[in-house]
């Protein structure tokens, strides 16, 4: 695995590695450049990694659900994902102040996500029903974003989290 999501092609895959199992990886080609990993098939916690970094992400609150994202074995929030109340999509609030917008379509068949100035971090156009897939885009210089792995691994994970509320299981 690489250190770190290099974006030379400009396009990179995202897949569940076997229908029904909650392993995912993002793909350069052949490559394995990052992977997601769920507990369970039922539990909204989650392990990402990158190279030699890893994250967790955890979905918490019953009312007013949000997403936090740690490095992994840390109680540290290095940001909180929270789903928009009235649109699709939402806002990931890091530590520093900063934020970044996430946005969905209807059919959740389409995810992007860019920075407060609106300028386009990636987009993820998902497929797939037993085993989801998806195409990941980035315009030039989305490479200048830092948290860009543990961001696009983010939006893997909020892809699962809602495909599994669309089932009825989250």
């Amino acid at each position: 695995m690489s250190t770190s999501i290099e974006i030379g092609q400009e396009v990179l895959s995202w897949m569940q590695t076997r229908a029904f199992n909650m392993g995912f990886e993002l793909r350069d080609g052949d490559g394995v450049v990052a992977t997601l990993g769920f507990r369970s098939l039922f539990s909204s916690r989650a392990v990402a990694a990158c190279g030699e970094d890893r994250w967790a992400f955890r979905r918490v609150g019953l009312w007013r659900r949000r997403t936090t994202v740690r490095v992994e074995g840390s109680d540290t929030d290095l940001a909180v994902f929270y789903p928009s109340l009235w649109a699709r999509g939402g806002v990931v609030d890091l530590l520093d102040g900063r934020h970044y917008r996430v946005a969905t379509n209807l059919w959740l068949s389409r995810m992007a996500m860019a920075d407060e100035g609106g300028v386009s971090l990636f987009t993820m156009k998902v497929s797939g029903i037993f085993r989801l897939r998806a195409t990941v885009s980035f315009p030039p210089l989305a490479n200048r974003v830092a948290e860009l792995p543990w961001l696009v691994l983010l939006c893997c994970y909020l892809i699962v989290i809602l495909q599994m509320d669309r089932a009825g299981g989250g």
